[in-house]
């Protein structure tokens, strides 16, 4: 329950890996079920839905289950329309919380393209630090080290925040599975 709030008052969208969930029918029909607009986000768009609808959400503390990562994984081959979408169901969340209706992915894209340049610009570094470090999430998982350390120092270049801490929090993780 912590996690899932803090999450939500952060504005991070909630997500964890599908196969390990156990939901209850009722409540993802009474929602809508998923959406096939996300795609390569329905998921994450679902469990935040709930969890605005006032559902419960709880994740297993213990790995139950071991998620493979490959390259023909939507989330690796399209990384990019990924995140991008990943953003937008965050705007739908605070857009859906504030009680207004939600955008559209094309409405979204537009509100992207009329942002000035300068932050376009940033967007855009922070969204490929992103991609980077999925790819580098992938060379690790196939032995590929030196293309795991080139691709995190790039991801790590391009936003400083956001690789570093999720090496330490993978690295935490795996000592305490």
């Amino acid at each position: 329950d912590e996690e899932v709030r803090k999450a939500r008052e952060g504005g991070t969208p909630i997500g964890f890996h599908q196969p390990g969930a156990l939901m209850r029918k009722d409540v993802v029909v009474g929602i809508g079920g998923y959406r096939s607009e996300f795609v390569s986000a329905q998921d994450i768009d679902l469990w935040n839905r709930i969890a605005d609808a006032g559902g419960r959400i709880l994740v297993q503390p213990e790995y139950l289950l071991r998620y493979r990562i490959h390259g023909t994984q939507t989330t690796v081959r399209a990384a990019r329309v990924t995140y991008l979408r990943m953003e937008w169901i965050k705007q739908s969340g605070i857009r859906r919380r504030r009680g207004l209706p939600e955008p559209t992915f094309d409405e979204f894209l537009q509100a992207r393209r009329r942002k000035p340049l300068h932050k376009r610009i940033n967007d855009e570094r922070k969204l490929l630090a992103k991609i980077q470090y999925k790819r580098a999430t992938l060379a690790y998982s196939t032995g590929r080290r030196l293309q795991t350390a080139w691709l995190s120092i790039a991801s790590s270049f391009l936003d400083p925040a956001y690789t570093p801490g999720r090496i330490r929090r993978r690295l935490r993780r795996s000592r305490d599975a």
